[in-house]
């Protein structure tokens, strides 16, 4: 899945998702209106919800990306010592450190740039699609919307994590890289 995120950089393309939303919604057909829009004000609750909870998420990916770039710098900076050391092992572990930091930056990239699937109602449609009594529909819409969030919701924060896992593993390699050629 985290490979498949990659796809995100591309301008238009479709990144996968984790399916971890139980799935369809139930019949209400025998709702009251009461009910009805009581369903209705919990979609719009979730659904704004789902669509912050992505904007935390992106701010992050952000900071950890520039983090990353720094970090980058840093050991980029110190290569020559790595370059220098008399056997190949710092050398290897520094590289192992650059592949692990490149995965994660391109990870981090794809959560603040890929297309994110959200459920919406269009209310144009609405007053074509629907005929009275509006509720019963409207609360249905909202009920099979709020799965795509949840779906990319969960497919982000687990991008997201991983990409923090793969930064720091770079890290870690980079400092065992130097401490390595300097011992």
């Amino acid at each position: 899945m985290y490979l498949a995120h990659f796809r995100g950089l591309w301008p238009g393309a479709k990144v996968p998702s984790f399916q971890v939303h139980p799935g369809e919604p139930g019949d209400i057909s025998g709702w009251e209106n009461e009910d009805c829009q009581t369903l209705i004000e919990e979609g719009r609750r979730q659904l704004d919800a789902q669509r912050d909870q992505t904007e935390q998420i992106r701010s992050r990916a952000q900071f950890l990306f520039t983090t990353a770039i720094g970090l980058a710098a840093v050991s980029f900076a110190g290569k020559s010592t790595v370059f220098a050391a008399k056997s190949d092992v710092p050398l290897a572990i520094w590289s192992l450190g650059l592949l692990l930091t490149t995965l994660g930056l391109l990870g981090t990239a794809s959560v603040i740039v890929a297309r994110k699937e959200f459920g919406s109602i269009d209310t144009a449609l609405m007053t074509t699609a629907y005929k009275p009594p509006v509720p019963p529909k409207l609360a249905a819409g909202y009920s099979r919307q709020v799965g795509s969030g949840a779906n990319t919701v969960a497919t982000l924060l687990t991008v997201y994590r991983d990409a923090v896992l793969l930064v720091m593993l770079g890290a870690i390699c980079w400092g065992a890289a130097w401490l390595a050629a300097t011992a």
